[in-house]
C-alpha cells in the first residue's frame, strides 16, 4: 500500500530546500511509499523520501544514504545530489531526503548485451575508485543488503545442495584481507538507470558503506547470471578489471557471499526481476542459475 501523500509541512520544506520553488505536482515512486517525485518551478524536478524516525533500520538508511551522496558530490559518478535532509525527523515529525533526479529505466534487456554488462563493472570499478575518509559517516560492511532479514521459513538451504555446500565451506575460511573501498552495497540491475545502452545513473545508496570492492562485485555478477546466464558474470568481470586496471581478488569468495545474501529459494524475489521487466525468468529458472554460480565458484574457494 502506497503511503499517504506528503502534507503541507514537507512540501514546504522541500520548496524552500529548492530555493523556493513552489510545488506544481508530487506523483508516488515505486509501490513500497514513502518515495514521492516532486515537480517545482515549472521545469525542476527531485525526489522527496519520507521515513518514520522511530524505526531504527530506517533511520540508519537515511544516514548512510545522506552521507553516500554527499561523498560522492565531489566525484564524477553519475548518481544523485543531496538537496537537503533532515535525518532528526522534525519535518511533520519524519524523516525527509530530498535529492535530484536521474534519467533513465531500470528496465532489464531479454538480450544478453556485452557492451552493457561490462559498462556494469566499468561503473562499479568507478565507485570502488573512492576511499571514504574515516570521518565519512559510513559503516563498514562485510556483504550485500546489509539488514536484510527474510522470513523464517526461507532461512536455510535445503541440506546436499549447492547453497548449503557453499555456506558450510565458507564458514570455515577466513574473510579475504582487502583493502577498504566505498561499496554500494545493493548494487544490481534494478539500481541502475540506462538511456539505451549508456549508463545515466545509480540509485538507493542507503546500503552504501565501506568494504572490500567483492562486496559489489560479486552481487553484480550474481545478478546478470540471474538474468542472463553464467557467461554474462565475466562480461561484468571483465569490464570491472579493464577499468580498475587490476586483477579483482577472491572473485570465488565474493561469488558465494553474494549467493548466499539472498533467500535460498529465490521465488521470494521474483516480483523484484518482474518488476523490471523480466516476466519472463521463473523461480525455477533463477534457483537452478544460482546453484550454477555457486557451483562455478565452489572449486576455487579456499
Amino acid at each position: 500500500m502506497l503511503a499517504p501523500m506528503p502534507i503541507q509541512e514537507a512540501l514546504a520544506w522541500a520548496s524552500k530546500a529548492a530555493g523556493g520553488a513552489a510545488v506544481d505536482s508530487v506523483e508516488p515512486l515505486g509501490v513500497a511509499g514513502g518515495l514521492w517525485l516532486l515537480r517545482l518551478g515549472g521545469a525542476m524536478q527531485l525526489c522527496l523520501r519520507l521515513g518514520d524516525p522511530q524505526d531504527a533500520t530506517m533511520r540508519s538508511r537515511f544516514e548512510t544514504e545522506a552521507a553516500a551522496l554527499v561523498l560522492m558530490q565531489d566525484h564524477q559518478l553519475a548518481v544523485p545530489r543531496l538537496v537537503a535532509a533532515d535525518l532528526a525527523g522534525t519535518v511533520d515529525g519524519q524523516l525527509a531526503l530530498l535529492r535530484t533526479v536521474r534519467t533513465g529505466s531500470s528496465l532489464i534487456p531479454h538480450d544478453p548485451r556485452p557492451a552493457r554488462l561490462r559498462a556494469l563493472g566499468a561503473a562499479a570499478a568507478a565507485i570502488h575508485s573512492i576511499t571514504p575518509p574515516a570521518q565519512a559517516g559510513l559503516a563498514v560492511r562485510t556483504g550485500p543488503i546489509a539488514d536484510t532479514n527474510f522470513t523464517p521459513a526461507m532461512s536455510s538451504p535445503e541440506p546436499g545442495t549447492a547453497v548449503s555446500d557453499a555456506r558450510r565451506r565458507i564458514a570455515g575460511l577466513d574473510r579475504p584481507s582487502e583493502a577498504h573501498v566505498l561499496v554500494h552495497g545493493d548494487l544490481w540491475q534494478g539500481n541502475i538507470l540506462w538511456v539505451e545502452d549508456r549508463l545515466s545513473g545509480i540509485l538507493d545508496w542507503d546500503r552504501a558503506g565501506i568494504g572490500p570492492a567483492g562486496i559489489d562485485l560479486g552481487y553484480l555478477r550474481f545478478d546478470v547470471v540471474m538474468t542472463y546466464g553464467l557467461a554474462a558474470a565475466d562480461e561484468v568481470l571483465a569490464g570491472w578489471e579493464e577499468a580498475r586496471g587490476q586483477q579483482a581478488q577472491d572473485v570465488a569468495y565474493w561469488d558465494v557471499v553474494a549467493a548466499l545474501a539472498v533467500p535460498p529459494d529465490l521465488l521470494e524475489w521474483l516480483h523484484f526481476w518482474h518488476d523490471q521487466g523480466r516476466p519472463d525468468l521463473t523461480a525455477q529458472t533463477l534457483n537452478a542459475r544460482r546453484d550454477e554460480f555457486v557451483g562455478a565458484a565452489l572449486p576455487d574457494l579456499g
